[in-house]
């Protein structure tokens, strides 16, 4: 039987298909671009990610099975499978595997996807224009997308990116009413049980393939941590054996075992007794942070709660954990100022004992004086959060200038000193690195 490509495909995602197979063309046969793309293209189709899409495609079958069972699926459906399988599951696949927090992303991904955008998605996939006019609009929405994107990332562009969102809402605006105008003048073609099942089909697929997804990230952590295990234990025996350790203590326990990973190489493991008790300490430490224990001010702070003072202010912390010496602390990610040069950060630090914090840090790292924008008034912004978060008041003005005029200071705070200290590179770019301490008097420095 002869299939008509048009009744197959609606004509925006024959554009799509278009301008997909452009955007190969030219990277295929474009030397300067090849050399990039083909390495890339390997990878994807490697003998790792064949098995990985081999059992995605044996699970989404599964679940189209079931869903066939219960009337919501039909053979007419394999294209919108195939569609979601491609612009919904793929990327959900790769974008897990950078996922710092799983409850954090598998939460998101639920609430994304009983948003209003996705009934505006469906409405809008309804009904499509000429082919010619879906020819223009692709390529325009994807460009907006990607200068809304770009201009976003420095407060300098605000007013390009408000120009730039603003046409692309009026954009989509006009979308809405020039199809719901089309649906509402043409009711009875689309009040049909089969229009239900489409738009039911993208959502259930996307909650039925969670449980998938937690299975190949867990696949993947385990395989990185084995191959770092293999560096560090050498017998067989004893290799097997916390293998299978790490798989009963950790298997619903990812972060726990991220955490296990990142500090193998800090102590000896060539014993089980090493082994159980390592273990054990992350878990305990994961139950420190999810209820931590009150901490009198006069001793210091729970580390578990200073350490998210900033993460408002965007700061990404990570564990709170033991650094050798009887010392534990945590680094924030270094945070990239807006509106700076591509060299000037800050970053948040917690330094104390096992249950106690006692020092807390902020520090600006400046590698170019002449870029500086407004590094120091944003960095100042971050000094007034941390004093408010820690002594619940607002910063004072003389400390607050300080911090503005770089004038190295010492403050006593009842029980706690703050200290704002300068270093230059001594470089021909007059880098310098700016620091703002609050340090509690029961704090120990122990290096």
């Amino acid at each position: 039987m002869q299939v008509n490509f048009f009744e197959v495909f609606n004509t925006r995602e024959i554009a799509y298909l278009i301008w997909g197979a452009i955007v190969c063309f030219i990277f295929l046969f474009l030397k300067s671009l090849r050399k990039d793309f083909l390495p890339v293209l390997k990878s994807l189709v490697g003998r790792d990610f064949v098995r990985v899409y081999f059992f995605t495609i044996i699970y989404v079958s599964f679940c189209s099975f079931i869903l066939s069972r219960i009337g919501l699926w039909h053979t007419s459906m394999v294209k919108d499978t195939i569609v979601w399988g491609i612009f919904a599951a793929l990327p959900m696949m790769y974008s897990i595997m950078q996922a710092k927090n799983l409850k954090r992303y598998f939460g998101s991904t639920l609430k994304d996807l009983f948003q209003i955008t996705i009934v505006l998605e469906f409405v809008l996939g309804l009904y499509t224009f000429s082919l010619w006019v879906e020819l223009l609009i692709v390529p325009f929405t994807l460009m907006l997308g990607a200068l809304i994107a770009f201009s976003g990332k420095d407060e300098k562009n605000q007013k390009v990116t408000k120009l730039f969102k603003w046409i692309s809402n009026a954009l989509g605006l006009f979308l809405i009413v020039e199809v719901v105008g089309h649906i509402v003048g043409h009711f009875g073609e689309y009040w049909r049980v089969s229009y239900f099942k489409q738009f039911l089909l993208p959502l259930t697929l996307s909650v039925m393939f969670i449980p998938f997804l937690y299975l190949l990230v867990c696949f993947a952590r385990f395989q990185e941590t084995f191959v770092v295990l293999k560096i560090r234990i050498k017998s067989p025996k004893h290799l097997l054996y916390t293998k299978r350790i790490l798989f009963f203590s950790f298997f619903n326990n990812i972060e726990g075992l991220n955490r296990w990973r990142q500090h193998v190489f800090r102590g000896s493991y060539q014993n089980r007794t090493a082994i159980w008790q390592s273990v054990r300490e992350i878990k305990e430490a994961q139950k420190r942070e999810e209820k931590p224990a009150l901490v009198s001010i006069e001793d210091g702070w729970s580390p578990y709660i200073a350490k998210d003072f900033l993460t408002g202010e965007g700061m990404s912390m990570g564990f709170y954990s033991d650094l050798g010496g009887g010392e534990w602390g945590v680094i924030s990610d270094p945070k990239r100022v807006n509106g700076s040069g591509s060299g000037i950060n800050s970053t948040y630090s917690v330094f104390g004992t096992k249950l106690v914090a006692t020092s807390l840090k902020l520090r600006l790292e400046v590698a170019d004086e002449f870029s500086v924008g407004d590094a120091d008034f944003l960095f100042a912004r971050l000094t007034e959060v941390l004093y408010l978060k820690v002594f619940g008041r607002d910063i004072p003005l003389d400390i607050y200038a300080n911090v503005i005029l770089h004038k190295p200071s010492v403050f006593e705070e009842g029980f706690a000193r703050v200290i704002i200290d300068i270093s230059y590179y001594g470089n021909h770019l007059n880098g310098y690195s700016l620091k703002f301490s609050v340090i509690h008097r029961e704090h120990v420095e122990l290096y």
